[in-house]
């Protein structure tokens, strides 16, 4: 039974002035995971964040790589629902068959 702690990034508020970005503040999610569940999760209180140190890019980067994977993953998820969608149907129709072409 491995408990694991994460941290990641949950809302980001940025502020511009004249199109230029003058003010960031992220809220991140913490918590607990034990076997891969989360058992606790908690958002931070807002905290700023250095403008002109802040790496938008590379956590732009890694939310678009974290949703990029969770679309796949439920890719496979809805292959397999319509494949048990049709095995399902195809039992309907037998049993339709069977029954003289009539809907029990």
């Amino acid at each position: 039974m491995a408990l694991t702690e994460f941290r990641h990034p949950y809302e980001i508020l940025i502020r511009f002035k004249d199109g230029v970005a003058c003010g960031i503040q992220l809220i991140s999610e913490t918590g607990v995971e034990k076997d891969g569940q989360v058992i606790q999760r908690t958002e931070t209180p807002a905290e700023a964040q250095d403008v002109e140190g802040f790496a938008l890019s590379d956590l732009i980067g890694e939310t678009a790589s974290t949703a990029l994977l969770e679309v796949e993953r439920l890719k496979t998820v809805i292959a397999s629902r319509e494949e048990e969608m049709e095995q399902l149907n195809e039992r309907l129709v037998g049993m339709i068959e069977a029954n003289g072409g009539e809907a029990a």
